[in-house]
């Protein structure tokens, strides 16, 4: 897959909302085009992603002005989402006011669960929720088109106290690099269907060290499904720790994400193997 190339969403899956960031291409991040089923992951025919990109020209063509909230970390403007100069800053404002049938688009830049309405600086227990929203840009498009994945990181972060050792982007390249207190995960997709969505973010800086079991703040540092199977595309998750199960994601309780183009990069858990990928019933 080329820099930039999207697979959007496949036929079938509600799109009422859908969350988008980078699709980050580096030699050593190999890309993998891969399925969830069930506790497995399998590659996937390469077919899969033309299916899905036909769906895009679909769902581009149904958006309507009032179905878009932006965010923009550098915005300056009203702090309300209408466009990119008023974008909200925090992400999780973004969340809070999205409903059925709206679209958010994130710029470039480095989210914090811990930031935004209602949140309390350093919670371990803030979390991304997962709804279905959009990210990846400069901040100036007006279709999804113009996105540049490759050059426009959107990063998800759980160094809510900002002191992990990161790279440029703000994202955090290894489990050792973590220090301090992070959030147990940084996002959930509990409790979702297939309409939940998420697309490009790299995902980092889980530390699911905490003492709730027997999965609670112990497994699935960078993701965790429980009862949850959202449907995710062109993810990094790199740098994430649990002390259990599941460094990167843990799917539990009936959890299958589908999963496509998604990477794993030097996560570490005590179980689940050398990145921890974990599910179980």
């Amino acid at each position: 897959m080329a820099g930039g190339e999207q697979i959007a969403r496949g036929a079938g899956v509600d799109t009422s909302f859908v969350l988008l960031g980078h699709d980050r291409q580096e030699g050593r991040w190999v890309p993998q085009l891969l399925v969830q089923e069930g506790s497995r992951a399998r590659c996937a025919p390469r077919w899969r992603g033309f299916v899905a990109v036909l769906a895009v020209s679909f769902v581009l063509a149904a958006v309507a002005e009032g179905q878009l909230i932006f965010v923009n970390a550098a915005a300056s403007g009203a702090n309300n989402g209408s466009t990119w100069s008023d974008a909200f800053t925090k992400l999780q404002d973004a969340l809070a006011a999205a409903s059925a049938g709206q679209d958010i688009w994130v710029a470039r830049g480095v989210y914090y669960p811990d930031e935004g309405g209602g949140q309390t600086n350093n919670d371990r227990l803030a979390t991304f929720q997962l709804k279905n929203g959009v990210g990846g840009f400069a901040g100036g498009e007006s279709s999804l088109a113009q996105r540049n994945q490759a050059v426009n990181i959107t990063v998800l972060s759980g160094d809510i106290d900002q002191n992990d050792t990161v790279d440029a982007n703000g994202i955090v390249l290894s489990h050792a690099d973590i220090a301090g207190d992070n959030s147990y995960q940084v996002v959930r997709g509990s409790n979702t269907n297939a309409s939940a969505t998420v697309d490009g973010f790299t995902i980092t800086g889980g530390l699911a060290n905490g003492s709730v079991t027997p999965c609670g703040t112990v497994c699935g540092a960078g993701m965790l499904n429980d009862n949850g199977s959202p449907t995710l595309f062109n993810l990094v998750f790199a740098g994430n720790f649990a002390a259990n199960a599941g460094g990167d994601m843990a799917n539990v309780n009936g959890s299958s994400p589908v999963l496509t183009n998604v990477r794993f990069f030097q996560n570490r858990a005590g179980q689940g193997g050398r990145d921890g990928k974990f599910g179980r019933e």
